[in-house]
């Protein structure tokens, strides 16, 4: 359907299988439960048992270190794999990551979609999670580099984020990209 291949490797010791990060995975986080983020597990998609709270796109560079590509507080940035998947803030527990990887059909725009993120570091973080203004929250980057990469033909599906707990009646709604698929 859409572009997204869930490979569901976390980032704990793994002796089974062999896997290595490539430019244009897409790296989802959970957050711990009891942090602010459960607002945005209860209301966005996510894949099985796990409720995204954060997603960014490695991207490695010349010299073989590998980085994140991220929206967050307060700005577009290019983050250590390390910082991201153990971030200082969160030592008293780590998210849970799950690497995502584009279907081979979309692997061809990676380059592209790399070129686009690098276009907006440095830009602010968006925390009214509106679109086309010119600051971004994670999957709200994460589609825009990847749509224009593609001719503005989208390889994600825009979803509504409504910020609406399962067990309202009724909510704003606000656009919002959901990584996922």
């Amino acid at each position: 359907m859409y572009g997204l291949l869930f490979l569901l490797i976390t980032f704990f010791p793994q002796t089974e299988m062999p896997f290595t990060l490539q430019t244009g995975d897409l790296i989802f986080q959970e957050s711990c439960p009891g942090i602010s983020d459960d607002t945005i597990k209860e209301v966005t998609e996510s894949a099985g048992e796990y409720h995204f709270t954060h997603v960014g796109m490695v991207w490695i560079d010349e010299n073989g270190s590998p980085f994140v590509i991220e929206a967050t507080i307060p700005e577009v940035k290019i983050t250590p794999l390390d910082e991201y998947l153990y971030p200082e803030s969160k030592k008293e527990c780590y998210p849970v990551s799950v690497v995502g990887r584009l279907k081979e059909k979309w692997q061809p725009l990676i380059p592209v979609a790399i070129r686009e993120a690098f276009t907006h570091i440095g830009k602010a973080y968006d925390h009214g999670y509106i679109l086309n203004n010119d600051s971004f929250y994670c999957s709200e980057l994460i589609y825009e580099i990847f749509l224009k990469a593609n001719d503005g033909d989208p390889v994600f599906p825009l979803n509504v984020m409504t910020f609406k707990s399962p067990l309202s009646e009724s909510s704003p709604k606000v656009g919002s990209a959901i990584s996922k698929n």
